[in-house]
């Protein structure tokens, strides 16, 4: 389990929220510099993202996102 940092942010991949705001939920952070330069945080109360709406969240940098993480608090494990 771990805090996030800019050392150990992995795109296209899930996680899973264990503890802090949002506890339970998969999260996962993609980083689309084709479409918008920016970052987003998809998070599902379903681990394969299946279900629909998936709840979004868009950030200009990678250090407001991480700052954003880590004011909620989330303890995130990746999921294999």
């Amino acid at each position: 389990m771990f805090r996030l940092s800019k050392n150990n942010i992995e795109f296209n991949r899930v996680a899973r929220i264990v503890s802090g705001e949002d506890e339970g939920k998969f999260v996962k952070f993609v980083h689309e510099p084709s479409s918008n330069s920016g970052f987003f945080i998809y998070e599902s109360n379903v681990k394969g993202f299946d279900e629909v709406p998936i709840f979004d969240t868009w950030y200009e940098s990678l250090s407001k996102l991480i700052d954003a993480v880590n004011e909620d608090g989330w303890l995130l494990e990746w999921i294999k």
